[in-house]
């Protein structure tokens, strides 16, 4: 019989699940992207199916299994693998996110056509359910339908 497994690169993140619950350990990418050379980046990862996915604690023996449905945010620590590309290129906008009683800092990379793209054209037309929001030594993947309120905080 043949044990076959798809290869994979641990990630630290720390998230924070339904309810509030902060949880911090390792999610678990396939070490070859289906679009690009090099391992899945975690925001393509949270953007694509399936919905639930093996998460190990930190100190834990065993993986549990979460549901991105209830993750409201994940935050990884910046590594180059996170940097803006050429192909994703866009327009650069300083933002303060609101998750209810979260508040979040940083910069989104909106990839929407057109020299005065707004926030909320990224927002209505990107095609993930989590938007990724770079802040200094942080990558931040932010679901979508838990921000309660965007604010532009500087002109770009």
């Amino acid at each position: 019989m043949y044990d076959l497994k798809v290869p994979t690169v641990p990630v630290q993140i720390e998230i924070l699940y339904a309810g509030r619950r902060a949880l911090s350990g390792q999610i678990f990418l396939p070490a070859l992207a289906s679009r690009h050379a090099g391992a899945t980046r975690p925001d393509e990862w949270f953007n694509d199916a399936p919905e639930f996915f093996p998460f190990l604690e930190t100190g834990a023996n065993r993986a549990v299994v979460l549901s991105k449905h209830h993750v409201v945010l994940v935050s990884i620590p910046f590594s180059p693998e996170m940097a803006i590309t050429q192909e994703e290129e866009g327009l650069m906008r300083e933002v303060a996110v609101e998750c209810g009683e979260l508040k979040l800092d940083g910069t989104l990379l909106l990839k929407v056509p057109g020299p005065e793209s707004r926030v909320s054209d990224y927002l209505n037309g990107a095609g993930g359910k989590f938007v990724p929001m770079w802040h200094n030594d942080w990558f931040h993947l932010i679901r979508k339908d838990a921000i309660t309120r965007i604010v532009e905080t500087e002109e770009n």
